[in-house]
């Protein structure tokens, strides 16, 4: 997939610096929503520039030009420039320079475990839907 998109509310769910590990995460809200949950994960993140609630996101590699102008801007290194996934193309830009991110979605509660709790099984088999963002 090369692009993932949803108009729902998205926040920062978890960082954790060691593994330098991000995911975004939208939780059920509304009947229009079902019962999913929708949960953004990104790996080996060098550089985040997110506001910590997103109205929506549209998760894309950022194209060339976009990596000259961001890079240029940011102060980020020529090597790293092809990495940079624009998370929102709302103002002000939110990116994150990362390996390729992920995507999982599927019914979940507000206070069961994060989609990608590596210590469940892979693949999964309750009905997620998941795929990558190329």
């Amino acid at each position: 997939m090369s692009e993932y998109i949803s108009s729902r509310i998205f926040r920062i769910s978890g960082f954790n610096p060691t593994h330098r590990q991000l995911i975004l995460r939208s939780d059920p809200g509304t009947v229009a929503d079902g019962a999913t949950r929708i949960e953004i994960y990104f790996g080996n993140v060098s550089y985040m520039a997110l506001q910590p609630l997103l109205q929506g996101v549209a998760v894309r590699h950022a194209s060339v030009d976009e990596q000259t102008n961001l890079g240029e801007w940011y102060g980020i290194a020529s090597g790293e420039r092809e990495f940079i996934y624009l998370v929102s193309e709302a103002s002000p830009t939110s990116f994150v320079v990362s390996g390729q991110p992920s995507w999982r979605q599927a019914e979940r509660s507000v206070d069961d475990p994060s989609l990608f709790d590596f210590n469940q099984p892979w693949p999964p088999t309750d009905g997620m839907e998941w795929g990558a963002i190329d």
